[in-house]
Formats: C-alpha cells, sequence, structure tokens
C-alpha cells in the first residue's frame, strides 16, 4: 500500500472476519512491520453505511468528527519480528502469491476443454442410439 499510495503507513486498520484471528493479525503486523489496528466491532460495512446516512441528514459536517468512532476497545497488534526476519518472511509471502497468481485462468481452460470433450461425446453417443443415422462409415467394395 506505501508503493501505490506514496506515503508510509503509521498503522493498518483491519475489519471484517479474517481480522478475527488473533495469529492472522501478527503476523500481518511481523510481515508489514507496522501495527496493526482491529476495533472490537469489526464488522464494519453496517457501520459505513449508518455513516453515509449520517453525512447525508447532516449528522455530521465532516469526517473529522468521525475520528473516535469505533475506537473503544480496539485491539493492536504490534510488530514483534525483528525486521532482517520481517523481510525474509515478506519475500517468501510475495513468491507465494506470485506462484498462486494464473492457476484460475489454467484450471478454467482445463475445465472448458473437458466440457467440450464431453460434448462431443454425447454427441456421437446420440447419433450411435439413433442407429447409426449421421455416422458415416467407409465402404470398401
Amino acid at each position: 500500500m506505501e508503493k501505490d499510495s506514496g506515503h508510509k503507513l503509521a498503522e493498518l486498520k483491519v475489519d471484517g472476519g479474517m481480522s478475527n484471528s488473533a495469529l492472522c493479525m501478527q503476523t500481518q503486523a511481523d510481515l508489514v512491520s507496522i501495527p496493526i489496528v482491529r476495533p472490537k466491532m469489526r464488522e464494519t460495512t453496517a457501520l459505513g453505511a449508518a455513516i453515509a446516512a449520517g453525512f447525508a441528514v447532516e449528522v455530521w459536517k465532516s469526517f473529522d468528527e468521525l475520528r473516535e468512532v469505533n475506537t473503544a476497545g480496539q485491539t493492536v497488534f504490534e510488530p514483534k519480528m525483528e525486521a532482517k526476519e520481517s523481510g525474509r518472511m515478506f519475500k517468501r509471502w510475495e513468491r507465494a502469491v506470485g506462484m498462486c497468481k494464473g492457476w484460475l485462468a489454467e484450471y478454467e481452460a482445463e475445465e472448458e476443454e473437458m466440457r467440450e470433450e464431453e460434448a462431443r461425446e454425447d454427441e456421437l453417443e446420440g447419433e450411435k442410439a439413433k442407429g447409426g443415422e449421421g455416422v458415416k462409415e467407409d465402404v470398401k467394395v
């Protein structure tokens, strides 16, 4: 994210289902070497909708008014790993992600080939069931 934004991150705020795993959050903190902040209430889609509605009816005028929303009871996962080890692990993670890229396209291509082959087999079986209609055989005289 720092590469994409051009800004150094001081912390990473998380939410959603994966944030329920303390192990996952600690691993993330160790890999990215910044604190991971997990709110007490982690399913924030409804909260976002409520905030948007509040802006629409002018409950709030600016985002600054929301700085403390959903911060009570939050958990902060501090990096515990040495920078050198974290860098090694991050490179392994990037390699694993790279190895995963493209597998779905290959799988889908294989599935399409199998479907086409099954369709050809079904067509041949259908022709045989009709008593050979449409099936041409070479006859030597």
